[in-house]
């Protein structure tokens, strides 16, 4: 088995110009991977964009846990406690036949957070 360290910050600018195809780059190692294990928010999101299991521990901003209670509907996402639940839960969803190479960038999970993100701004800022 293979093992891939990825980061959704980027050393180097990303201008107007290249942002889809940035995008689409990480979106496509997320929507590639089996498994990917995050204490980052974006790390989250675009795995559950792309239908990736994800196994997330919380980072000390809370952030993590606050998303995750929007998306916890989502059974290919799982919000740890610690790295012992991490381990706990990794036999689990390696096991899962859940269904890799989703089409990028557009896919169910990430319509459902496109209208959800625009209901919500629209609730806000009619």
């Amino acid at each position: 088995m293979t093992f891939k360290e990825t980061n959704t910050v980027l050393n180097y600018d990303v201008d107007r110009f290249s942002r889809q195809r940035e995008l689409n780059k990480l979106w496509t190692q997320f929507a590639s991977a089996r498994l990917v294990i995050t204490d980052r928010l974006h790390g989250m999101i675009f795995a559950a964009i792309n239908g990736t299991p994800c196994l997330a521990l919380d980072n000390v901003s809370r952030k993590v846990s606050g998303v995750y209670e929007v998306a916890s509907g989502l059974e290919q996402v799982k919000i740890c406690q610690d790295i012992s639940d991490v381990m706990a839960h990794i036999p689990y969803y390696m096991k899962k036949n859940y269904l890799l190479g989703i089409t990028i960038p557009r896919n169910d999970n990430y319509l459902l957070l496109e209208n959800f993100i625009k209901e919500h701004i629209q609730d806000q800022y009619g």
